[in-house]
């Protein structure tokens, strides 16, 4: 086989005609759709590292909000109960006074009450006991009443000996007057 210079460089010719016409119809288009695909892509990452990063900052400011939230609540509700506690011991020094008045006044009903029935007891007793002491006189009516009562006394008197102060006057002899 006999190389020829003219094969040679038409085949040179042939060859870089060749690659001039993949690279314009085929390479080209293939370059410039793969770099359209690569700038897409590299589009899309950047914006999802931003959509990232903005719900990075979201979720922190989120997290800001909601423990802001869960403070304002816990005080709120400090405050809530510290307000409820006062109210609670408010009542419970009204609900103390009234009890207290309340039993005050039952006190001094029971008093009055008491003081009536004591009063309302004593009337009986002295109605009871004029009673008895108008029997007795009607009964000792009939008899000699002066009599009846000295001789009384006198029994009276020696069943149960009298004190040192009244003695004295026994034995000098006593005058009874009715």
């Amino acid at each position: 086989m006999e190389i020829d210079g003219f094969t040679v460089v038409a085949q040179l010719v042939n060859f870089a005609l060749l690659v001039w016409l993949l690279k314009k119809v085929l390479y080209g288009p293939l370059l410039a759709a793969m770099e359209r695909r690569r700038a897409r892509i590299e589009h899309a990452r950047s914006e999802a590292a931003q959509a990232r990063a903005d719900a990075e900052q979201l979720a922190a400011e989120y997290r800001q909000k909601l423990a802001d939230l869960e403070t304002f609540r816990q005080h709120r509700f400090n405050a809530l109960q510290s307000e409820l506690e006062q109210q609670r011991r408010e009542r419970l020094k009204t609900i103390n006074a009234e009890a207290e008045a309340a039993q005050a006044q039952w006190h001094q009903r029971l008093e009055q009450e008491q003081s009536l029935q004591a009063a309302a007891l004593r009337g009986a007793i002295q109605d009871r006991v004029l009673a008895i002491c108008r029997k007795a006189l009607a009964d000792l009516a009939g008899t000699d009443l002066e009599t009846a009562m000295v001789r009384s006394l006198l029994a009276r008197l020696r069943n149960a000996p009298p004190d040192r102060e009244v003695r004295p006057s026994f034995e000098r002899g006593c005058r009874v007057l009715s």
